[in-house]
């Protein structure tokens, strides 16, 4: 773990209200049950309003967020831009924005 990446985790656990646990292979920061954040092995990524995404990745800021191989995310981006600023702002809107979107419903098993 890299000194930003740790700066980052002691950042989102001083909140007593967040979590950091091991999920799809990454690490990922919940508030509740509800993931707003991943740390993958990439960088962070937060799940954010299409809007929201599209202009970010108008300014190359974010890209589309993906496991290895696979499609990207419905929500999700990965933040490429360095400024641990934005990172943090990222993180903060991603949070508000989960909280403020209806659970999604679960499958059940038959």
């Amino acid at each position: 773990m890299t000194n930003e990446e740790d700066g980052l985790r002691c950042w989102l656990l001083a909140d007593p209200e967040v979590s950091v646990r091991r999920q799809f292979g990454w690490d990922v920061a919940l508030a509740g049950r509800r993931v707003f954040a991943v740390l993958s092995d990439r960088g962070p990524g937060v799940k954010l309003p299409q809007a929201r995404r599209a202009a970010l990745v108008a300014q190359h800021m974010v890209e589309p967020l993906s496991y290895l191989t696979g499609p990207p995310l419905k929500e999700w981006v990965l933040i490429t831009d360095p400024d641990p600023s934005l990172t943090r702002q990222l993180i903060a809107e991603s949070r508000t924005f989960v909280a403020r979107t209806p659970p999604s419903r679960r499958r059940t098993r038959r």
